[in-house]
């Protein structure tokens, strides 16, 4: 009776986390299409790479896992330009407004940009407290990420689903042996 309990318990969490697996994957293929554009950039400007392209960054996609970064590094762009206009108008600055505000502009796939120290700094220190999204960001698009750990929890359901079928086969033994001892016992009584 146990042993017919956890092989059902098993079965149906199998099915239940599978179901759940396969509306998430819906659900996230669904948000997907700027991953297809980082695809179609990737081989168009060059064949593919490893850095993030512009649609991984500019998304507003609070999701993403480069947005903390990108927001951080645009109001220090944003901070820096209104600074040195805020100097312009108090004629207390000669900076050309222009070519600083560009000097925060580029396209990765054509040019590479000349990081500040500031910028570095920023950079380095979001990716030292963001392991995690930074793990993320190696993947290529979402549909990588939520395969990657599918396929985890899956593993992890196997695992789970052979210790409870190993467990109810050692609680099943071990119920046996208890009836006989009993039945020993018994048979012990009228000796």
């Amino acid at each position: 009776m146990l042993l017919k309990y956890w092989k059902k318990y098993a079965l149906n969490l199998e099915a239940n986390i599978l179901q759940f697996l396969k509306a998430e994957f819906v659900r996230t293929a669904a948000r997907t299409v700027d991953d297809a554009q980082t695809l179609t950039e990737e081989i168009n400007a060059n064949g593919g790479g490893n850095n993030p392209s512009h649609t991984q960054l500019a998304k507003d996609d609070h999701e993403k896992p480069l947005h903390d970064l990108s927001a951080k590094l645009g109001e220090y762009a944003v901070r820096k330009v209104g600074e040195e206009m805020n100097k312009r108008w108090q004629q207390r600055s000669t900076v050309n407004i222009e070519e600083l505000a560009a000097s925060f502009i580029y396209n990765p796939s054509t040019e590479s940009m000349a990081f500040t120290n500031d910028l570095e700094r920023i950079a380095s220190e979001w990716a030292r407290n963001n392991a995690d999204k930074m793990a993320l960001a190696g993947d290529r698009t979402v549909l990588d990420t939520l395969a990657r750990e599918a396929n985890a929890v899956v593993t992890r359901i196997q695992q789970l689903n052979t210790a409870i079928m190993n467990s109810a086969e050692d609680a099943r033994r071990a119920t046996a042996r208890e009836v006989e001892r009993i039945l020993r016992e018994i048979s012990n009584l009228g000796r």
